[in-house]
């Protein structure tokens, strides 16, 4: 049994996406390539058995294989979670937390819509919460705000219930609004809670109202943008980090490009992964579509050339005005 983490680390979680083979089996060997990319890229964690992950189109067999690999092979010194709970009971739920523990999950995440149907209170969500906790003492987790099959948000008085058990660590939120995420953020002041922003365009603002980083599809395409950006947060160059926000906010409306088929074409040739996804058909993905991903590659060069004449200029004791 793993020993029970108490924290995690701040920074950059990129929601995984998992391989697939033209036959629509795990990629392993494309999902290692990934996992290796994010830690090139400067990723301080990884958020496996996401809905990135597409677990809801996986079968409870290939999440064990896919929580196993990434435990064994995940890069030395990334942070990992991991939900993959799926079933609609809470008595197989809790089973499979147990199995995904026992593969070396370091933490878990919950899955709001997992907890309560849509027509179901907060008071069910709340129990069905705590229940987890009881029968799994021996490993804290995370929460997570999916938005499939529907969309729960927690209330503020949820979380700071769960917060003060201190056994929440990481929380995926997806409310997209500054003064929710906030309010979040002060409920769960004092506690080992924190909360990761999945919302491109306001990821700055948010870090400045206290939440502890960013874990958002778009790090499936450019993590190392959001890197910098958190580099320049952490030392308050808001030069850099401002017009970067700018540019990543504009970026983000690819990911309705059909994700995560966009975000493996992008991928494709770089890491030798497929185009394919389980629940989204590939006829879906217009000629547009890669014409627009290959503009986009072509900005974020430019902006990483940008990035790299501004390092220089500072590491010259010049002063290099604003990125942009």
């Amino acid at each position: 049994m793993n020993q029970i983490v108490s924290s995690v680390v701040d920074g950059i979680w990129p929601t995984m996406m998992m391989p697939l083979k033209d036959d629509l089996s795990l990629d392993l060997d494309g999902l290692e390539r990934l996992m290796y990319w994010y830690k090139e890229q400067g990723a301080h964690g990884i958020f496996a058995l996401c809905y990135s992950s597409e677990i809801r189109n996986m079968t409870f067999d290939e999440r064990k294989t896919v929580m196993k690999f990434v435990v064994d092979h995940l890069p030395k010194g990334m942070g990992l979670v991991a939900a993959g709970h799926v079933a609609d009971d809470i008595e197989t739920q809790i089973e499979e937390f147990k199995v995904l523990r026992d593969l070396g999950a370091p933490a878990l995440v919950m899955i709001g819509n997992r907890l309560a149907k849509q027509d179901e209170g907060e008071d069910v969500f709340l129990r069905n919460a705590m229940r987890i906790l009881e029968e799994i003492p021996d490993i804290n987790f995370g929460m997570y705000e999916c938005p499939y099959p529907y969309k729960r948000l927690f209330h503020i008085e949820t979380l700071s219930l769960l917060a003060r058990t201190n056994r929440f660590l990481f929380m995926k939120e997806t409310s997209c609004d500054l003064n929710i995420i906030s309010a979040k953020v002060k409920a769960s002041e004092g506690t080992p809670f924190k909360i990761y922003n999945a919302n491109a365009a306001t990821a700055l603002d948010s870090w400045k109202n206290g939440c502890a980083g960013f874990s958002g599809i778009m790090c499936n395409f450019h993590t190392d943008l959001y890197v910098r950006m958190w580099d320049a947060f952490k030392e308050g160059d808001d030069n850099l980090a401002i017009p970067l926000q700018k540019a990543l906010g504009m970026f983000s409306v690819y990911e309705m490009m059909q994700y995560p088929l966009c975000a493996k074409a992008y991928q494709k040739e770089a890491l030798g992964i497929g185009g394919l996804s389980r629940y989204k058909d590939i006829k879906d993905m217009r000629y547009s579509y890669y014409v627009q991903l290959e503009q986009l590659r072509y900005f974020e060069d430019m902006l990483r050339s940008r990035i790299k004449e501004y390092d220089s200029q500072k590491a010259r004791g010049e002063n290099p005005g604003s990125l942009l």
